[in-house]
């Protein structure tokens, strides 16, 4: 495997070994038919998540299908297998107003840093590769934006872990993002004592590691967020959804879906799915909104 992100690529090598050469190892790949692929699918439920289920299938999948390109078998297996249907997180749900007024307090008593990564991810909605690979030009503090245009990531290369700074993850990511108050504020005193080290504003990476002297690892980011959510309680949040707590606060304050999707550098498919529960309350409240207007102004024109 060649330039996959360390994760993946640790993914990868955990279907393979623990899941797929545990259950088909040594069996010919010409032997194996739809009924053993769909005991091994049933079997896999049972014990693991079925989002984790689905990706394994994937794996297993594409490897018959390059097994048909190599000429080994002549039919994928894999096709008319019953997967387990993925529950879809309700992020409408995922915390309260008491917990999100928690949250915001616990973010704001973070060591500097901290409080302005964390702030960026739930006012801003920006992804966790996205804020590492932030430099001082990229945040526009008399127009009050943050201009997303590269991440910073992870893979897997000649056995070893390396980090860089690459494109976005789609083309859309890259965007504009307008900064709330709150976030401008931070940032504006953050980078104002990172100014002191005269470095070029292009070169100079907003989150860098003192002691390593390299932007922080994900990592680390993860776990301290972790840390921090489990100090106060809340057990059932982890860093990434942050950011789809920014994309249900809008879309709970009546803002478009399209200005959603702009925001967080995704397309408009992906929010209507994701945030299904969210657009439906909104649409419910509209409905009833032009109820009352059809009553309160209308009909009585």
């Amino acid at each position: 495997m060649y330039h996959l992100r360390a994760n993946t690529e640790s993914f990868y090598m955990t279907a393979y070994n623990a899941h797929i050469l545990e259950y088909f190892g040594g069996i010919p790949l010409n032997k194996i038919d739809n009924i053993d692929i769909q005991k091994f699918i049933n079997n896999k439920s049972k014990t693991l998540k079925a989002s984790t289920v689905r990706q394994i299938y994937a794996i297993l999948s594409s490897t018959f299908n390059k097994a048909i390109d190599w000429k080994y078998i002549k039919e994928n297996p894999c096709r008319s297998i019953t997967l387990p249907k993925v529950q879809n997180k309700n992020y409408a749900e995922l915390l309260s107003v008491e917990e999100i007024s928690k949250l915001i307090e616990a973010i704001e008593n973070e060591p500097e840093m901290f409080n302005v990564i964390f702030s960026i991810a739930l006012y801003c909605g920006l992804r966790q590769g996205e804020i590492l690979g932030l430099t001082i030009a990229d945040i526009d503090l008399k127009n009050n934006y943050i201009d997303v245009n590269k991440q910073y990531v992870s893979h897997y290369k000649n056995g070893k872990v390396n980090h860089e700074i690459a494109k976005t993850k789609t083309d859309n990511s890259i965007r504009k993002v307008y900064m709330p108050e709150t976030v401008s504020e931070v940032l504006e005193q953050y980078i104002d004592k990172l100014k002191i080290l005269n470095i070029n504003p292009d070169k100079q990476f907003l989150f860098i590691n003192p002691k390593t002297q390299v932007i922080y690892d994900r990592n680390a980011i993860y776990r301290r967020f972790l840390k921090m959510a489990r100090g106060i309680g809340l057990y059932n949040i982890t860093f990434h959804d942050l950011r789809h707590l920014q994309a249900t606060m809008m879309i709970n304050s009546g803002v478009n879906i399209v200005v959603v999707a702009k925001r967080l550098g995704d397309t408009i498919e992906t929010i209507s799915e994701t945030y299904l529960h969210s657009i439906e309350k909104v649409e419910k409240d509209s409905v009833n909104q032009l109820q009352d207007f059809i009553n309160n102004k209308i009909r009585t024109y």
